[in-house]
């Protein structure tokens, strides 16, 4: 099992950017993604709601996403994510499969869990809030 050190510029209640050091422990496997690009609208931020977005979509052999497809997502625009999805690396996943990918918000918090998963694959990652160590 590998143990690797990634920044993640995560926006911390959709408003502001912070660079926070994750700790990713895995099986040759790392997501090398920005949540930057997923923009929450502030109605959304504002009005207490805590929610999934959920997508299928394909790895190629290069470790990037294709033929994405919306499974739910009832506040961000599909084409916004996908376009996010598309610029994120799927580093030690099988390619030519498809795959679940699915990120938590948390009201009061911001993104708190990835998920990534097909019928082999099992991979999930908390997303510390800031002060919260680790």
């Amino acid at each position: 099992m590998n143990t690797q050190i990634a920044w993640l510029k995560i926006p911390i209640v959709g408003i502001s950017l912070l660079t926070l050091p994750l700790i990713l422990i895995c099986q040759d496997r790392r997501v090398e993604f920005d949540l930057g690009c997923l923009k929450i609208p502030d109605v959304v931020v504002k009005g207490n709601a805590s929610f999934s977005i959920i997508y299928r979509c394909e790895i190629n052999a290069k470790g990037k996403a294709k033929k994405i497809h919306l499974v739910a997502d009832r506040f961000l625009k599909p084409g916004k994510v996908s376009s996010c999805l598309k610029k994120w690396r799927f580093v030690g996943f099988p390619p030519r499969d498809e795959y679940t990918v699915s990120l938590v918000w948390r009201h009061g918090r911001g993104w708190a869990r990835l998920a990534v998963s097909n019928r082999e694959v099992d991979f999930k990652l908390d997303i510390l809030a800031p002060g919260r160590g680790g």
